[in-house]
């Protein structure tokens, strides 16, 4: 998949850093990655961001992630590049449909003799569900990942290194498996398996136990996805105020929660494990220093170390067909865009990218109209032109004759047909969209570098029935 610099369009918004990539799954329509230094208040771009298809050797397979950087790009560079083989080595030993490549062994050979003392107990993997295993394997990564910083390759300070905070996600095809059609009247259960109508529904919700509790979005979210009918599985881990947002049936949906001196649960942790939280600033810093209270990283402060842990929380949830678009942003984006307001942003582009192809195609079809008068001749003409063919006197070249009796290529119109069909550009949507919320968190006071990662899913047809939402 190759990669397309974009603009929002022809408006005279200001210009970002906006990269695009068509869509390379059933359930992909275009990625746009957009970043913005934020020069007016930093100095360096210290954000990272990562987009792999076909992730692990698995057709259907995209791994995404944006990596917030902090006090150096360092760490955040590292984890962009590593992490994904961090994550792939685990996958690889519960699904036999992933692969690693050459490079990648090579890779984590060096660094086993780094994971001995991390490795968990062993587990049986065919006694684990899959959001059992991608837990498992996510947290496994990110321990990993932040040893391998512990290292600190490509570091500069003497007194403290880099550190960052993460959102990744994989969405992958899940194989629906048609249920066996079972005659009621043969079908004996036991009173040991049955079970009460409310067990029923809390076995058809995926629910996870998370070490943050899901807001109540999310809550309703879910209760949508039943697994049953799905064919589609999006897996998602996150540390530090980074976040992912869902857009579905023009709403938008909260996946993660923060990881952040704002969330009162780790305000409580951080205070429980001796860590302290200065009143500087809004909500407090950790040791005076961050926001985030989990993150990959952050070697040199033993302080910091002790309380800013590398643990991050998971999700693992179906997408139906009504899941529109996945947004991925670090922590500047969130300083200036509030999670609902994501459907506000999404609705108005999508306006704007109907105006435009109603445009285009009116335009189209006006040429097209045209081009098929200009071909259409009255049918007494083309009689006359066939039967008495208009020769003058003299002329010596049969063939010039023979020319003006053959008729109108019957393709022509066809072509000029064809010529009307216009195709919405999910890609320059996708540039839009990234372009929009780039510009609304600088105009809002975000003082932090700014990376936002806008994926299009299938669910988000610019074409259908414009909804009570206006979408």
């Amino acid at each position: 998949m190759g990669k397309t610099p974009a603009s929002a369009g022809p408006s005279p918004e200001p210009q970002y850093n906006v990269v695009t990539y068509p869509g390379n799954s059933p359930l992909i329509r275009a990625v746009a990655q957009g970043e913005d230094k934020n020069a007016p208040w930093r100095k360096d771009m210290e954000d990272a961001s990562v987009l792999i298809n076909n992730y692990g050797g698995k057709k259907g397979t995209s791994f995404f992630g944006v990596f917030d950087g902090f006090h150096g790009r360092s760490s955040a560079e590292l984890a962009a590049r590593e992490l994904p083989v961090l994550l792939l080595e685990q996958l690889v030993k519960a699904d036999p449909s992933f692969s690693l490549a050459s490079e990648q062994r090579d890779f984590l050979s060096r660094m086993e003799s780094l994971f001995e003392r991390d490795s968990p107990a062993s587990v049986d993997q065919g006694t684990m569900t899959k959001e059992q295993q991608m837990r498992q394997a996510f947290t496994t990564a990110f321990a990993h990942m932040d040893r391998i910083l512990g290292l600190g390759r490509n570091e500069t300070s003497k007194m403290r290194w880099s550190g960052c905070g993460s959102v990744i996600c994989m969405l992958e095809e899940e194989e629906v498996i048609p249920e066996e059609e079972v005659n009621p009247e043969e079908e004996e259960v036991s009173p040991e398996e049955e079970v009460t109508p409310e067990e029923e529904e809390r076995k058809g919700v995926l629910c996870l136990p998370l070490p943050i509790s899901l807001s109540l979005s999310l809550s309703l979210f879910l209760s949508l996805s039943l697994l049953s009918s799905l064919s589609f599985f999006l897996s998602l881990c996150w540390v530090g105020n980074v976040h992912a947002v869902l857009y579905k049936q023009g709403k938008s949906f909260h996946v993660t929660q923060d990881h952040s001196t704002a969330n009162s649960k780790e305000r409580k942790r951080i205070l429980k494990e001796g860590g302290a939280i200065s009143v500087n600033k809004h909500h407090g810093l950790v040791e005076g220093l961050l926001r985030a209270t989990r993150g990959l990283g952050n070697y040199g402060d033993r302080k910091l170390r002790k309380v800013v842990l590398p643990t991050p929380s998971c999700v693992s949830l179906g997408l139906d067909p009504s899941s529109g678009l996945l947004v991925l942003g670090s922590s500047g984006l969130w300083d200036g865009v509030q999670p609902e307001e994501i459907a506000h942003v999404v609705q108005r582009c999508i306006r704007n990218c109907r105006r435009r192809y109603n445009h285009t195609k009116a335009t189209k079809e006006r040429l097209r109209d045209q081009c098929i008068f200009m071909l259409k001749e009255p049918a007494e003409n083309q009689e006359a032109t066939i039967e008495e063919p208009p020769c003058r006197e003299g002329m010596e070249d049969q063939e010039q004759a023979a020319s003006y009796r053959q008729p109108r290529d019957p393709t022509a119109r066809e072509d000029a047909g064809r010529a009307a069909v216009v195709e919405v550009n999910y890609e320059q949507l996708a540039a839009s969209i990234c372009s929009r919320l780039l510009q609304r968190a600088i105009a809002a006071g975000s003082r932090e570098n700014i990376s936002v990662m806008v994926i299009l899913l299938q669910g988000l047809d610019v074409l259908a029935v414009q909804s009570e939402d206006g979408v």
